[in-house]
């Protein structure tokens, strides 16, 4: 209780903070809502949309009104007989003949000799890629083993010798407790 009435002031001012917060996003929220609310409602202008929109549908077809005084027709129910249709004289459906056989054929027959060597040129690239790989692999692993030999100016522009030249530093040398300087 004295920790109350000892720090009173403090806690007024922090529940009126958590009430300003509270007041701040309830506001916040019924500001969303109300925006959600307008989304969701027509425009304004729906009845004009409608109206341009059933200006812009098609009517149907209606005939001209007839002229005064003219005699109204009679609405027929009888039939129109059904158009004569001309039929164009053709002969009897073509035969194949032997050199459409033919031609077929030789047309098949070179068909299959383009495949055949567009399948030969794709297993040649595959092998060429194949055989490009392994002698990249294989320079690979040749050139990070194989030492460079030259002068030590030479051998150290190569990161390979470098790395190795470390290594065979921290072998060598002293341990690093043994060595003077280090504390």
């Amino acid at each position: 209780m004295d920790f109350i009435f000892d720090y009173i002031y403090i806690i007024a001012v922090a529940a009126a903070a958590l009430a300003q917060w509270w007041k701040s996003t309830q506001e916040a929220k019924q500001e969303r809502e109300k925006e959600y609310r307008q989304e969701e409602s027509l425009p304004q202008d729906y009845e004009e949309f409608v109206e341009e929109a059933k200006r812009r549908q098609a009517r149907p077809a209606v005939p001209p009104p007839l002229p005064p005084n003219s005699p109204r027709p009679q609405p027929s129910f009888e039939r129109n007989p059904a158009p004569t249709l001309k039929r164009q004289q053709a002969g009897p459906p073509a035969q194949p003949t032997q050199s459409h056989a033919a031609q077929y054929a030789s047309a098949v027959e070179a068909e299959l000799a383009r495949q055949a060597a567009i399948s030969e040129q794709l297993r040649e690239l595959k092998e060429t890629r194949k055989r490009k790989t392994e002698a990249a692999e294989t320079a690979k692993r040749e050139g990070a083993a194989v030492a460079v030999s030259g002068s030590l100016r030479e051998r150290l522009k190569h990161p390979a010798e470098i790395r190795n030249a470390f290594v065979l530093k921290e072998i060598l040398d002293k341990p690093i407790s043994l060595r003077s300087g280090v504390a």
